[in-house]
């Protein structure tokens, strides 16, 4: 059967899963999770290669059972992709779509083209008009992640937006409405739109985790430890020290998804049917029902898709989605 390595590098740690398998049938080989000292990767650009090649040689030694394939996907930090959707005309095929696009991007996004790694996917065809996504990152980002994985040993051979890797395990392909994926993080709030397309949207909000927590050590005078403690145990729960602490970072996600929201329908012309959440962030007591009642739109949080066949325990956690 064939195996895959996927490994997640953030700002804050490294997740790697082994897998086998089919289309039909996916089980997980090993897996493994380390926190990474603070200014080794910042922004998603890697700051220290020398301790970051140490991490990801931890990383693999120390997973469930030994790791050895090469061969390796990265998921890229939403955070750091620019996303746009061009309009092109039906008539355009292939490296025409690519030339057509090419010219445009540098009035779209905030980099030349020359500083970019980007792709397309058409999402939409409508009165002789293509809509085409387009999703670029910085060539730093993407190199110097390359680098590290290549003096380990191992050897690149996808990059990916999360997004994706995210809709693949908590979206069935039988779902034909809109969703949204809330990946609910420490630093951000990643916020991705899906139909029956694929990905058509990705938004980042600056409100996460990390505000909680800075805002609950404020205004309690506690320290970090004692801070999270109290975001995973009393989190939004009746009598829950920090709900009014955090309650205007909470409002401005709000505000924030309910303006992506209209956005996505007036785009879609739809109903956003269900978001989907993950992310440490998104465990946190009380919160989904808070989302739920302040946007009117159903959201749970995400469960692995059956065919992955997860028994482990360990793994079935939104930390590794």
């Amino acid at each position: 059967m064939k195996k895959s390595l996927a490994l997640d590098i953030s700002d804050y740690s490294i997740e790697a899963v082994l897998v086998s398998g089919d289309d039909k049938k996916i089980k997980v080989k090993s897996f493994s999770r380390i926190l990474l000292e603070k200014g080794i990767i910042s922004r998603g650009e890697v700051q220290d290669n020398t301790k970051l090649k140490t991490a990801i040689k931890k990383l693999l030694s120390e997973a469930k059972s030994k790791i050895k394939i090469r061969d390796v996907i990265i998921g890229l930090p939403d955070s750091r992709v620019f996303t746009h959707i061009f309009q092109v005309p039906l008539s355009l095929r292939g490296d025409e779509i690519r030339g057509a696009i090419e010219n445009e991007l540098e009035s779209v996004f905030p980099l030349t083209a020359s500083e970019i790694y980007w792709d397309y996917k058409i999402i939409s065809i409508k009165n002789e008009i293509q809509d085409v996504f387009v999703a670029a990152i910085s060539k730093n980002i993407v190199d110097s992640l390359n680098k590290a994985c290549t003096d380990t040993g191992l050897k690149p051979v996808v990059f990916d937006l999360e997004a994706n890797g995210l809709a693949r395990v908590l979206l069935s392909e039988d779902k034909k409405e809109s969703n949204l994926l809330l990946d609910i993080g420490a630093g951000s709030t990643k916020i991705s739109f899906f139909n029956n397309f694929g990905i058509n949207f990705i938004s980042v909000v600056d409100v996460a985790g990390d505000d909680f927590t800075e805002k609950i050590m404020n205004k309690l005078k506690v320290t970090a430890a004692q801070a999270e403690k109290l975001k995973k145990t009393g989190g939004l729960k009746k009598g829950s020290k920090i709900a009014g602490i955090i309650e205007p970072n909470l409002k401005e996600l709000v505000r924030e998804l309910k303006r992506v929201i209209e956005f996505c329908e007036s785009k879609s012309e739809g109903k956003i049917q269900n978001i989907v959440c993950s992310g440490g962030t998104a465990m946190m007591p009380e919160l989904i029902p808070y989302l739920k009642k302040a946007l009117g739109v159903n959201i749970e949080i995400g469960k692995l898709n059956e065919k992955l066949n997860i028994k482990e325990k360990e793994i079935n956690n939104p930390i590794y989605y």
